[in-house]
C-alpha cells in the first residue's frame, strides 16, 4: 500500500469521525460520557424559547429530545417542525437529586466542513 493510499484513508477516517451523528438518547442516558465533548445531533425542532439573553430550542430524534442553547450569533431560532443538524458541546445544566438537565451548547465546538 502506498503512502498516498494510507494518507487518503486517514483523511477519510477523520472526515467521517467529524460527521458522525449521536443519538439523543445516548447523550441523555450517559451524560458523564459526553460531558464537554463535541457532538453532532440531528432531528426536528419541537420547541423554542427566546428570553432576550438566552435562546434555546429543543431537538427531537426517534430516540429522545434535548435542549440546545443557541449560538450567541444566532439571531433567529429555527421554526418548530424544521429539520436541523446541530454541532456543539454537551453540558449538565443542573442536577438536583434525581432531576437533571443536559444541554448541547451550539457553536462551542468547531464545525466540520
Amino acid at each position: 500500500m502506498s503512502i498516498k493510499s494510507v494518507l487518503a484513508m486517514a483523511c477519510m477516517a477523520m472526515i467521517c469521525t467529524g460527521c458522525a451523528t449521536e443519538k439523543i438518547a445516548n447523550i441523555n442516558s450517559q451524560p458523564y460520557r459526553y460531558h464537554e465533548s463535541a457532538v453532532q445531533i440531528k432531528g426536528r425542532v419541537v420547541n423554542t424559547t427566546n428570553l432576550f439573553i438566552v435562546k434555546t430550542f429543543k431537538v427531537a430524534d426517534k430516540s429522545g429530545e434535548i435542549t440546545v442553547v443557541a449560538d450567541e450569533n444566532r439571531t433567529v431560532l429555527p421554526p418548530v417542525g424544521t429539520k436541523v443538524k446541530v454541532r456543539g458541546k454537551v453540558y449538565e445544566a443542573f442536577k438536583l437529586g434525581s432531576l437533571q438537565k443536559i444541554v448541547v451548547i451550539e457553536g462551542v465546538a468547531p464545525l466540520v466542513k
